[in-house]
């Protein structure tokens, strides 16, 4: 089934096709068609975070967090160069990070 979208074509007065009364719980609607490329491919950080090191104006480290890793993406335009990407450790799926943990959670 493909997604659904407001067909403003008629809700335009001037398509031939006047409404009358218009439901706005259920607008006129169009398929919105989906087409395979260009598509997105997610490359996966290989460790789940990454210490970012805050300094002062004088560079000494006053604090350091931990940020989750993001995946890094690229553009497919067609099945060779997604089968290229796919051998090269690409994936289809997106990453989803998990939140830093606590740096206090050790404590109590």
């Amino acid at each position: 089934m493909l997604p659904r979208a407001i067909d403003e074509n008629k809700m335009n007065p001037t398509s031939g096709e006047v409404i009358l009364s218009l439901d706005m719980a259920k607008p006129p609607t169009k398929e919105i068609p989906i087409a395979e490329f260009p598509r997105v491919v997610y490359k996966h950080p290989k460790e789940p975070y990454v210490l970012v090191e805050h300094r002062n104006n004088m560079h000494a480290v006053v604090h350091t967090e931990m940020v989750p890793a993001e995946h890094k993406t690229r553009l497919v335009q067609n099945k060779s160069e997604l089968a290229e990407a796919m051998k090269d450790g690409w994936v289809k799926e997106p990453y989803i990070p998990k939140a830093a943990p606590e740096p206090t959670a050790d404590l109590y």
